[in-house]
C-alpha cells in the first residue's frame, strides 16, 4: 500500500512540474537546445547514464528529469533518479520538501562522507535499473554569492556576462562513479536570463525569476566517457560548452 501510495504520488507531482515546465516552454521562457540529442543519447545507452548540469537554480534538474518523460512513459519503474542533499533539506518550505521526496530522491548528507558509499550504491542500483541518474556537482545552487560553500571556490567562467552561463568547479565524485561503472555522461548546459545576483534565495522566487527572464537547457551531441584521467576541470569544460 505504501508503495503504491508512492508511486501515485510520484506520477502526480511529475505531472504537477510538467505542467510547469510546459507553460514556462509555451511562454517561450524554458528554451530547450538539443531535446532530441537527450532523448537519442538516453537510448543508445539503454538508460544507464549520468546526466550533469551546473546548477544555478533548484528547477534544471527537475525540468530535465520532465524533459525525459518520452523514455520511462511506457515503464515508470525508468523514471530518473535524482541525487539530492538532504542536510539542508529540512531548511525548505514544506511542498519544496514534498517535491523532493516524490521526485526519485537519491539523498546524499554533505556533512557525512561516510554516506558515500551508500550514495555510490543507490546510483549503480538505479543505473542497473536503465534509471538515468540527474546530478549537479557544484555540489549546491549557485544563483546568489550567499549560496557558495566558501570564498575559495572556483567558479567557471570566473565573471559571467549577461546571459552566460557559469558554475563552481564541479566536484570529483561523479567522474570517479562513471568511471567505475563504466557508464557515461551526458552533459546539459543551463543559462538564465539574468545576472547571478538578480536570482533570489527562494527556490519559489527563483520560479518567477524564470517565468520573467527565462531558461535555457542546452544538451550535448555525444556521451562523455571517463577514464582515470579525467579532470574535473574537463568536465566542466564539457558542461559549460556541450
Amino acid at each position: 500500500m505504501r508503495a503504491l501510495f508512492h508511486k501515485i504520488g510520484s506520477i502526480g507531482l511529475f505531472f504537477f512540474v510538467y505542467c510547469i515546465a510546459r507553460y514556462l516552454m509555451f511562454r517561450g521562457r524554458l528554451r530547450v537546445a538539443g531535446w532530441d540529442n537527450l532523448l537519442q543519447l538516453v537510448e543508445a545507452c539503454d538508460g544507464k547514464c549520468i546526466i550533469v548540469s551546473n546548477h544555478p537554480t533548484l528547477w534544471e534538474p527537475i525540468f530535465i528529469k520532465v524533459l525525459l518523460w518520452k523514455w520511462y512513459r511506457k515503464d515508470f519503474n525508468r523514471h530518473p533518479k535524482n541525487v539530492t542533499a538532504v542536510d539542508e533539506l529540512h531548511t525548505y518550505p514544506i511542498l519544496t520538501q514534498i517535491l523532493f521526496r516524490y521526485a526519485g530522491l537519491i539523498p546524499v548528507d554533505r556533512n557525512d562522507e561516510s554516506t558515500n558509499a551508500s550514495l555510490f550504491l543507490a546510483m549503480a542500483r538505479a543505473v542497473r535499473k536503465q534509471c538515468p541518474v540527474i546530478i549537479c556537482p557544484e555540489g549546491r545552487c549557485t544563483a546568489t554569492p550567499a549560496a557558495r560553500e566558501k570564498d575559495s571556490d572556483e567558479t567557471y567562467p570566473s565573471t559571467p556576462a549577461l546571459g552566460e552561463p557559469y558554475m563552481l568547479m564541479p566536484r570529483g565524485g561523479v567522474l570517479k562513479f562513471a568511471t567505475q561503472q563504466r557508464v557515461p555522461l551526458i552533459t546539459a548546459c543551463v543559462t538564465l536570463g539574468s545576472r547571478p545576483w538578480l536570482m533570489s534565495t527562494s527556490h519559489w522566487q527563483e520560479l518567477k525569476r524564470i517565468s520573467a527572464c527565462g531558461m535555457t537547457i542546452e544538451f550535448s551531441d555525444s556521451l562523455f566517457y571517463t577514464d582515470e584521467t579525467t579532470t574535473v576541470e574537463a568536465l566542466a569544460h564539457r558542461i559549460m560548452h556541450p
